[in-house]
């Protein structure tokens, strides 16, 4: 009896013993499995925390950043509200150009002489009386007028040979005839200093390509120079007013255009540019390859039974241009998504009408300046001339001299330094041709100095406007590129030039 009590208390033991291994061992998965799911919830939170750190870290850098570039804004402002009005540092005037190792021509025909001539800095302001208010303003201009220089953007494989002819190097002519010789053009002291007025712009462009490089240049050397680049948070340029972009074979009046500007109604930050009256308004577009309104049969100018208004496709073509700070604060975004690139390929044009297409499609409002005209016309009211430094028009032009039938002269040639810069300057600063003190007749009667119908319906009535609306409102980085077949909105009876 004893025995089979004994064996049954072994029994139940056994089983309990069996059940407590069993719990332990659910027990230890269980266990296990909270410090495990408590481990990862540890970490899960751990990562959290770090990245709701790091991103407070980022929003608090780029707040810095902000209040950084406002208070370089307001720095910049105060700059601007201690010149005169009429300052030629309150306009940026930027130029394009290339310098190759086995050309150096733009450089010595053209950049050079242009910062020797035209774009020579100002003559400092008179000394004032020793008890004047204006002291402290007269000292300010005195520092300024020395310190003036002219853009040039260059591509990148434009940066060695530039250095090398303008600041270290020679010239093949110096090399050959002596740094003395009466061959050479100036001699190296006097290259490094006109070099010193030379602001150099290096972007990421093609060279040598129609359209796209000029376009390209002009895109981002403007992006580089305007203080609001929100992608270059080192910009140490200056601001400006006004920024001025044009060829490097024209002759600016610097002062004559900084008074002209000056004088406009609306304030700087007001979007909009100016274009010489001479740049009449055209078609959209070049040649074959025009933005025609839907209406308008092939080769007419006339407006349509529906006085839909031919004119609202107009714009003059944009060189130079000069635009508004407020300007290029609403176009820098487009520029940054390849805005004028894109346009001059559309189109198949360059910069000149590039400019165009896009003041059209943001509907800036352009203001008249008196002429830009060609040489050799020369007159006291016109802002400059094209084509200096252009010698193979002389040629063409009248190279040598016009006789008669009878052999008589009635046409002297043009001297050989007519186009040159030199040549122009000097024609320029005749008295005859100094100009007009009196500039009101462009303030007063605004209305007749402005190109009436540029900022109308024209490209809202384009499909690319009825698609996605106006450029000023597309988000960053993104440019939806107007085609030629986009001016097509219907409605219209006219056939299509294209």
């Amino acid at each position: 009896m004893e025995e089979r009590v004994g064996v049954v208390r072994h029994r139940k033991m056994a089983i309990h013993k069996r059940r407590l291994i069993r719990l332990l061992r659910c027990g230890t998965v269980t266990l296990l499995f909270v410090i495990v799911y408590v481990k990862r919830n540890i970490v899960v939170f751990s990562s959290i925390d770090l990245l709701s750190t790091d991103q407070q870290q980022n929003q608090q850098q780029r707040q810095r950043q902000r209040q950084q570039r406002q208070q370089e804004l307001e720095q910049q402002l105060q700059r601007l509200d201690r010149l005169p009005k009429d300052s030629v540092h309150r306009v940026a005037f930027i130029t394009f150009s290339y310098v190759k190792h086995d050309d150096a021509s733009k450089l010595f025909d053209f950049l050079l002489p242009a910062v020797d001539t035209w774009a020579a800095p100002p003559p400092p302001s008179p000394p004032l009386a020793a008890h004047n208010s204006n002291n402290i303003s007269a000292a300010i201009n005195n520092e300024e007028s020395v310190d003036f220089t002219l853009y040039v953007v260059f591509s990148h494989p434009s940066r060695n040979p530039f250095e090398k002819f303008c600041i270290h190097g020679k010239k093949k002519e110096e090399e050959e005839d002596g740094e003395g010789s009466s061959s050479s053009i100036m001699n190296v002291q006097q290259r490094s200093a006109l070099c010193q007025r030379i602001q150099p712009i290096y972007v990421d462009c093609p060279e040598g390509k129609f359209g796209e490089s000029p376009c390209c240049k002009q895109q981002k050397g403007l992006l580089e120079l305007h203080n609001q680049n929100l992608n270059n948070n080192n910009n140490n340029y200056p601001l400006y007013d006004w920024y001025a972009f044009f060829d490097d074979d024209v002759y600016l009046r610097k002062e004559y255009v900084a008074k002209l500007l000056a004088g406009l109604q609306p304030p700087p930050d007001f979007p909009m540019a100016a274009i010489p009256y001479n740049q009449i308004p055209r078609i959209i577009g070049f040649d074959d390859r025009r933005c025609y309104p839907p209406y308008v049969p092939i080769g007419t100018t006339r407006d349509d039974d529906k006085n839909n208004k031919h004119d609202q496709f107009l714009y003059p073509w944009g060189m130079p241009i000069f635009y508004s700070r407020g300007a290029l604060d609403i176009m820098s975004k487009g520029y940054r998504a390849n805005s004028l690139v894109e346009q001059c390929a559309a189109f198949d044009v360059t910069h000149d009408v590039g400019n165009a297409i896009l003041n059209w499609m943001y509907g800036l409002p352009a203001a008249m300046l008196p002429p830009l005209a060609n040489l050799p016309a020369v007159r006291d009211d016109y802002i400059g001339s094209h084509l200096a430094g252009r010698d193979d028009m002389r040629e063409r032009m009248r190279g040598k001299e016009r006789l008669n039938r009878r052999g008589r002269v009635i046409a002297p040639a043009l001297p050989e330094d007519f186009f040159s810069f030199y040549g122009t300057h000097e024609r320029w600063m005749l008295e005859r041709n100094q100009y007009p003190e009196d500039l009101q007749k462009w303030w007063t009667g605004s209305e007749r100095h402005w190109f009436p119908n540029v900022t109308t319906d024209g490209f809202r009535r384009t499909l690319t406007h009825d698609r996605r609306g106006d450029p000023r409102s597309w988000p960053e980085g993104v440019w939806h590129t107007m085609e030629i077949s986009d001016c097509d909105m219907g409605g219209g009876e006219g056939r299509h030039p294209w």
